[in-house]
């Protein structure tokens, strides 16, 4: 199946208090550890391919140095200007740009989860694959949410999103559709503050 996987490296990072997704942790640079597991899981799986949106020319510049190396259409960076008004317009700009080669199926991801591995994403995807689902999304204890991801012929329902609103609206329409992968719990961290690092 062809899947498209979607790194939203966009977000404005207002509870951090700086851009954290440009900050060093352990000697890289947060969004770059999603990034990096994405591209390894990607690439061993056929059909698969990485976009990464961003408002941030430094992570498209280091996209698209990236790209150079890879096979032609594996990985491409989206410029999302707009992300700045709220999470809508990144997955939005993600979408329109899909649409000119659509997937059989897109999975968002964010880029503030560092510990999800490159095996977690695979065995995600293998999972999704084998269940015969239209959507799957990860889910830790009560948690649901991140990363998900959707048929194709879902799309549309992406296009009222307004403001911040993000893939859970949607995902919260198709709960009896989904599949749930299952994780320990807290195993999912997102980083939201320095102090979450």
């Amino acid at each position: 199946m062809k899947i498209d996987l979607i790194l939203m490296a966009a977000g404005n990072s207002r509870r951090f208090g700086s851009n954290k997704l440009l900050y060093e942790w352990r000697g890289k640079k947060l969004y770059r550890y999603m990034l990096d597991a994405l591209l390894e899981a990607a690439e061993g799986l056929p059909g698969v391919r990485v976009r990464v949106v961003t408002q941030y020319e430094e992570i498209l510049k280091m996209v698209e140095e990236l790209a150079k190396r890879k096979a032609p259409g594996f990985l491409t960076g989206v410029y999302s200007l707009e992300s700045v008004k709220g999470l809508s317009y990144t997955i939005r700009k993600a979408l329109d740009f899909e649409a000119a080669d659509p997937p059989e199926a897109f999975a968002f991801f964010t880029a503030d989860t560092p510990g999800f591995s490159s095996s977690d994403i695979r065995e995600f995807l293998e999972a999704f694959l084998a269940s015969g689902h239209p959507v799957a999304c990860v889910r830790c204890g009560e948690t649901y949410g991140n990363p998900a991801v959707f048929s194709w012929k879902y799309a549309p329902l992406f296009q009222v999103l307004t403001g911040d609103q993000g893939g859970k609206k949607v995902l919260n329409q198709l709960l009896d559709d989904c599949f749930f992968y299952e994780l320990p719990e807290g195993s999912r961290r997102d980083i939201d503050t320095p102090e979450d690092l």
